[in-house]
């Protein structure tokens, strides 16, 4: 059968976006003792990254350089991964090609991440974008973002936002949407929001949120990598960021505090005495 302009188009789409740049292997970051343990922690849910682990901002780990192989090990951990309900997998140029998006939506059919921020993945074809629409059907996705360029004069756009309105109106829902990750979220076709009842508790929702965290005991351990279940410290704002601090990161901090109190007071006692000399010595000039 002759192929139709649609499809000769779809063609030569996908095999412009398969043209990769030609760079250095990826060994030296896939075994660099850093990403290593970020895989591991990932894989083992002890990540400390949004709302107690819950939201995955991948560009804080990884460098938007990164490459397919360092993408394809990521997604293989947030296949294990059951504490992140938020995933921004935006901006990798240089790494994210269309077997990523089939490979995410094997993530995202285990119906766990159901916000997700896929934009300015240049590299990808407008083919593997419509498959990833008929892919969403079985997903929890209910909040998305994916850049338009793709999609510029066909339906896919549409189609998305219907399929994920649908799995937004789910009854009963089809996964539980977290207090702190709602919180967190923005940068979508449609932010979610907070319920009524959660607006309206008394102490406000960021006061539940923070309740809900430390009840849940996905968030409240947050250990290092072999060292057994360490009970969270505390959890602080650090501009944007939720951060939750562990006992030993509480020390190192206590410690590094010390160091710079005993630093400032030298500071302090050395500009004492670089006063009071230069007292002594205009009262000197004078006599």
């Amino acid at each position: 059968a002759a192929k139709t302009r649609t499809d000769a188009d779809d063609e030569a789409k996908s095999k412009l976006a398969g043209n990769r740049p030609k760079r250095c292997t990826e060994s030296r970051t896939l075994e660099s003792p850093a990403f290593v343990d970020f895989i591991q922690r990932l894989r083992n849910n002890t990540l400390e990254c949004d709302a107690g682990g819950k939201v995955l901002r991948l560009k804080r780990f990884i460098s938007a350089n990164s490459g397919p192989k360092v993408l394809h090990a990521v997604l293989d951990a947030l296949e294990e991964n059951t504490t992140v309900e938020a995933l921004y997998i935006q901006n990798f140029e240089s790494g994210f090609f269309d077997e990523h998006l089939v490979r995410l939506a094997d993530v995202l059919r285990l119906k766990r991440i159901w916000c997700l921020n896929v934009g300015e993945n240049f590299r990808t074809s407008l083919p593997a974008w419509r498959q990833f629409c008929e892919d969403l059907k079985e997903t929890a996705v209910s909040h998305m973002y994916a850049s338009e360029h793709h999609f510029i004069g066909t339906d896919v756009k549409h189609k998305m936002k219907a399929v994920i309105r649908e799995n937004r109106n789910a009854e009963p829902p089809i996964t539980h949407h977290s207090l702190e990750v709602i919180m967190e979220c923005g940068n979508m076709w449609y932010n979610p929001k907070l319920p009524k009842w959660a607006r309206d508790i008394k102490g406000g929702a960021a006061a539940l949120a923070e309740r809900q965290q430390r009840a849940s005991a996905d968030s409240s351990f947050c250990k290092l990598v072999g060292v057994s279940g360490e009970k969270q410290k505390r959890q602080f704002r650090d501009g944007k960021r939720t951060v939750v601090q562990t006992a030993a990161g509480a020390a190192h901090a206590a410690l590094e505090s010390g160091k710079r109190k005993r630093q400032e007071k030298l500071k302090r006692e050395r500009a004492a005495a670089k006063k009071r000399d230069d007292e002594d010595a205009a009262l000197s000039e004078k006599n």
